[in-house]
């Protein structure tokens, strides 16, 4: 929760410098009016009247780009509500040189009512007058053509835009009206399935997909065809076809390979060996032996102790390590 406290800083200005420029707030551009905003925080915030502000200062305070910076404070400088000499910003205290809507309120209030009421009622007798002098000028006959070429435009005026409703109306002749029939009424080209195994989950198959698309390589039908044939391959061999592309999402890897077998040392996965592709790597050891390693390796056991520990659970005591 925000908590500003006058100890922390806080902002030095004279009431009526304020209020023009809320009065000028109106005339202004939003790039301007933040930029303008920020020269007064970084001048006048830190006591001084003038000061060397750098772009990156103002950028930080508003969020703006450095182009559209510097263009704000170039039409600052022509509405004369800034000065820059040498590099030095200073605020126009001066608020009646602004170039703001300030001044043609202080005009416009100076001119009286009387004025007002005459200038009003000649701009609305020349309406008037300039009115009638049109209405005048359109005979009966102007009326009638109009409502008769309104008339005679019907759909069937224009065919085949109305039936093609495309914007090259000039493409579209008389010559070429059976060309476009013939493409209108041939039939889209279905897009071949896939038949996916059911031996692949299909929510996995998905991400798989997915993270295909994430690297940038795509998986053409082609190429889905041919990784499915070799996760049936795959799993003729013993693996699980669906940790095979889990294990290729974890690594974002494009192609799909044979698990890893885990690693009794460490509790995770090591590379394959030549001599080890197509054999299952757990075959040596009976069930929940790698769940128990990595449960013991949690608790911080390392090395012999924890051959030592395993050997002391009858079901794994003759177990390779």
């Amino acid at each position: 929760m925000a908590s500003p406290q006058l100890e922390d800083g806080f902002l030095k200005i004279s009431n009526e410098l304020f209020e023009a420029i809320i009065l000028a707030t109106r005339s202004l551009t939003r790039y301007e009016l933040m930029v303008f905003m920020a020269i007064v925080r970084l001048t006048y915030g830190y006591n001084k009247k003038e000061k060397q502000i750098k772009g990156k200062e103002i950028e930080l305070l508003t969020n703006i780009l450095p182009n559209n910076i510097s263009r704000a404070k170039k039409m600052l400088v022509e509405r004369n509500m800034i000065e820059i000499d040498n590099g030095n910003i200073r605020i126009q205290k001066d608020y009646e040189l602004w170039k703001t809507e300030i001044i043609s309120r202080q005009i416009h209030n100076s001119i009286s009512p009387d004025t007002k009421k005459v200038s009003s009622q000649i701009l609305s007798d020349n309406e008037q007058i300039v009115s009638s002098q049109i209405h005048d000028s359109i005979q009966p006959d102007t009326l009638d053509v109009s409502r008769q070429i309104h008339n005679s435009i019907s759909p069937d005026t224009f065919p085949l835009e109305s039936k093609y409703n495309l914007k090259d109306k000039y493409k579209y002749s008389s010559k070429n009206k059976e060309l476009f029939d013939e493409k209108a009424d041939k039939p889209k080209r279905e897009k071949p399935k896939l038949d996916l195994p059911s031996w692949i989950d299909l929510s996995t198959w998905h991400d798989y997909l997915e993270m295909r698309r994430k690297i940038r390589k795509p998986a053409t039908l082609k190429a889905q065809e041919l990784i499915i044939k070799k996760l049936e391959r795959l799993k003729s061999e013993g693996q699980d076809p669906n940790k095979i592309l889990e294990q290729s999402i974890e690594n974002s890897w494009q192609g799909v390979f044979p698990l890893k077998p885990l690693d009794a040392s460490s509790g995770y996965q090591k590379p394959l060996r030549a001599s080890q592709i197509g054999k299952n790597p757990d075959i040596s050891y009976p069930p929940g032996y790698w769940e128990k390693v990595r449960e013991l390796k949690a608790k911080g056991f390392e090395g012999e102790a924890l051959t030592a520990e395993l050997k002391k659970i009858p079901a794994f005591a003759e177990s390779k390590k």
